[in-house]
């Protein structure tokens, strides 16, 4: 998959989607939850320095015409997102105007309420990619799988349905309340950072192996076998003793 935030322009959209086709990539994310970036204290307060313009987005300025240059650029964490392309009007049209040149799937991430999982149906995304953004947008947004059980209701089975969103464990559990499948990114890099490639392997044997126990305590021989059945919230129990 290849991730794009909402472009400035469509000519920037564009020229974003045929180097992914080009590259080989299989489906598109179009991120919706960041029109513009959340107020993020942890990295203001602790005195993140924006690097230079050419160094935010190496790949992304190898076409000039690929951002809009501006000499004012402000040096605040608002001068990533307009280097970015960050377009805080883009609205649900841009998925039909997408689908008109490519003929990748449109994956929409950053869905977290049911009606907008149902308009991304209506609109003929492909999948819906359940996230908070790691709780840097709005800090206090609802968990991603808090969101799913509301979300799988509103649209069944009519759209895959994928989840991020400080996953460390409990795979198992967004896969029975309906997630298609699910993301993890800090791990995979603090894997990386630590062992370099064997490292991000390990990381991925952790949450297999977790998997697999899981499923064997459940008496479950594939993910196709887990549903909703084994979870039980807020369940409470009565002693008469």
């Amino acid at each position: 998959m290849n991730e794009i935030a909402s472009p400035v322009t469509r000519d920037v959209a564009k020229a974003l989607i045929k180097r992914a086709e080009a590259a080989g990539y299989k489906a598109l994310v179009l991120d919706v939850d960041v029109p513009v970036l959340g107020t993020r204290r942890v990295e203001q307060e602790g005195e993140i320095d924006n690097a230079p313009y050419a160094k935010h987005f190496p790949n992304l300025i190898k076409h000039e015409n690929n951002v809009e240059k501006s000499e004012t650029l402000s040096d605040s964490l608002c001068g990533s997102a307009e280097i970015a392309g960050y377009n805080p009007s883009f609205t649900w049209d841009i998925i039909l105007w997408m689908k008109t040149i490519t003929r990748l799937p449109i994956i929409l991430k950053g869905i977290l309420h049911p009606e907008d999982a149902k308009l991304a149906v209506k609109h003929g995304a492909s999948g819906i990619w359940i996230s908070n953004h790691g709780g840097r947008q709005l800090d206090s947004l609802l968990a991603p799988i808090d969101a799913l059980p509301g979300i799988k209701e509103a649209v069944k089975d009519d759209i895959e349905i994928y989840l991020d969103g400080g996953v460390r464990s409990g795979i198992v559990k967004a896969i029975a309340l309906g997630a298609r499948a699910v993301f993890v990114g800090r791990p995979a890099l603090w894997g990386l950072i630590c062992g370099g490639e064997d490292g991000m392997a390990h990381v991925v044997k952790i949450l297999r192996d977790e998997i697999d126990t899981t499923m064997a305590l459940l008496g479950y021989t594939s993910l196709k076998e887990i549903t909703k059945d084994c979870i039980f919230r807020n369940l409470v129990l009565k002693c008469n003793l």
